[in-house]
């Protein structure tokens, strides 16, 4: 490695130490919204969605994970049910019985440990979509696990998880669209680093950085401007490439 990459690798992990005391009110962060023109939102305790009642799931989902959330002692709670703030009626749990696809979280369950009332909110059936079961449980799962560890090194990111609703998707025989693909975008603000991934909704061994994105390309892929709030100029730095070493010097990060 030559000295102005073990400098810029540096750098980076004395960003993340700082970043590291920034949790204690993170939390309390304001809630940011793609721009979707979108006919649903719903907010709950730490987490908003955008329902489409066509595909009778959400459209995206954002939240900001913590380190207060990530290290909180709330136990899974499994009590799958209907979102009752969805205007229309969100999808519910028998939606998916011998379906022979998972009730995928788009916020994990694990994001959300803070308290009972936050890990119970990831349960509405409106924060599920028909994962295969050797996606969700196998790839998909590394990267929610690499994600909690970034967001835990970095004091928190803000985290928009969807699946990709195209107008020809197969159904489950409830009428639940079964989407091709998921994606994933992690956004650390404190440090001005943003990262994408896209996914297929199959089996795949290969390791996560294969489908890693800039969030201009899935911006153009799927017609939403994900974070509008942001400085016209900053937004088109951040938004248009993808600073690979940085998120590897995060996770070769060790806390002590």
């Amino acid at each position: 490695m030559d000295g102005f990459k073990r400098l810029r690798i540096l750098g980076c992990i004395l960003f993340i130490f700082a970043g590291i005391s920034i949790s204690a009110q993170a939390q309390n962060r304001p809630r940011l919204y793609p721009n979707s023109n979108c006919q649903q939102i719903v907010d709950h305790t730490y987490y908003s969605l955008c329902y489409s009642e066509r595909h009778e799931q959400a459209r995206w989902v954002i939240h900001f994970l913590s380190v207060d959330s990530i290290n909180g002692g709330a136990k899974r709670t499994n009590d799958f049910r209907e979102d009752p703030l969805v205007a229309s009626g969100s999808a519910g749990p028998a939606d998916y019985s011998r379906s022979g696809f998972d009730r995928g979280h788009m916020v994990p369950a694990a994001d959300m440990k803070l308290s009972h009332q936050a890990m119970s909110e990831t349960f509405f059936m409106s924060n599920m979509s028909p994962q295969r079961p050797e996606f969700n449980r196998q790839i998909w799962r590394i990267l929610e696990e690499t994600v909690r560890d970034w967001s835990l090194k970095l004091g928190g990111t803000y985290i928009v998880t969807a699946p990709v609703l195209e107008d020809d998707l197969q159904q489950l025989p409830s009428g639940v669209s079964i989407p091709r693909w998921y994606y994933k975008i992690v956004y650390a603000p404190e440090h001005n680093q943003m990262i994408a991934f896209l996914m297929p909704n199959q089996r795949n061994d290969e390791s996560i950085d294969k489908f890693v994105l800039t969030v201009n390309q899935l911006e153009q892929m799927v017609g939403i401007d994900f974070f509008p709030q942001i400085r016209d100029d900053l937004e088109e730095h951040i938004e248009g490439q993808v600073d690979w070493d940085f998120w590897i010097a995060v996770h070769n990060f060790q806390l002590f």
